[in-house]
């Protein structure tokens, strides 16, 4: 039997009740997404493997390697077999820059440089990538016959030949010489020279 002075409560419950609980369960869901962040910072990221590059032509001088790269040290000499050296261009330029292309009867002379990720960004960008020239993978051999795999510039799309310049001429003779490079090698820059005049026209 019901006392006077009772009075029954009617528990909490339907919308009203679900309203009450809501800023409890975006406190939670908010605190959640907060620690999957902070452990997603924390986690410790995979580093960035070195890259592996083979320069030739210009870029086989120290100092631009240096302006282009932001740093030169840690070159060794090496060859690209199956390539042959040529000048060409793939803009509408009076001359051409060293360029890479197959042949099986040649080769390339160069040097292997290990670059860290973000001087490999600075390298692709200070040497007109990618519409200038791209990057392909190669394998180079190193001075007593060991070889590995590397990556490369060429000219992209379809290049034409076009003599080089003389500065062109210049820093890739400078290049051959710092590395130690025997006169065989010179005389492939001005073999590539006069074979860019004849096929281009516009040689002398």
């Amino acid at each position: 039997m019901e006392m006077a002075g009772d009075v029954q409560r009617a528990p909490q419950c339907g919308i009203w009740g679900d309203f009450v609980k809501l800023p409890q369960m975006a406190f939670i869901g908010v605190a959640a997404l907060s620690l999957l962040f902070l452990a997603f910072a924390m986690y410790p990221k995979p580093e960035e493997k070195p890259v592996v590059f083979f320069a030739y032509g210009s870029n086989l001088e120290i100092s631009t390697m240096r302006a282009r790269a932001g740093g030169a040290e840690n070159a060794t000499p090496a060859i690209l077999h199956g390539y042959r050296l040529v000048f060409q261009t793939n803009r509408d330029s009076e001359f051409g820059v060293a360029n890479a292309i197959p042949d099986q009867t040649s080769s390339v002379a160069g040097a292997i440089y290990v670059l860290a990720p973000e001087q490999a960004k600075m390298l692709d960008k200070g040497s007109g990538g990618p519409d200038f020239y791209q990057k392909i993978s190669i394998t180079a051999e190193q001075r007593g016959g060991a070889t590995l795999i590397a990556v490369t510039h060429v000219l992209s799309g379809t290049p034409s030949f076009a003599p080089p310049s003389r500065p062109i001429v210049l820093a890739l003779s400078k290049g051959l010489q710092q590395f130690g490079y025997n006169q065989s090698e010179q005389d492939k820059i001005a073999a590539a020279a006069s074979e860019a005049q004849q096929k281009s026209g516009r040689g002398s």
